[in-house]
């Protein structure tokens, strides 16, 4: 890629959100163990 970060650069990923899960499903935190 032409954009790929070069060997001496660090990537950031920051992601900022107002409400909860967008969906129920997603991010569940139980475990099924029985």
């Amino acid at each position: 890629m032409s954009d790929a970060p070069g060997a001496d650069e660090i990537v950031v990923a920051l992601a900022v959100t107002t409400s909860g899960r967008p969906h129920a499903r997603v991010g569940d935190q139980r475990l099924n163990v029985e």
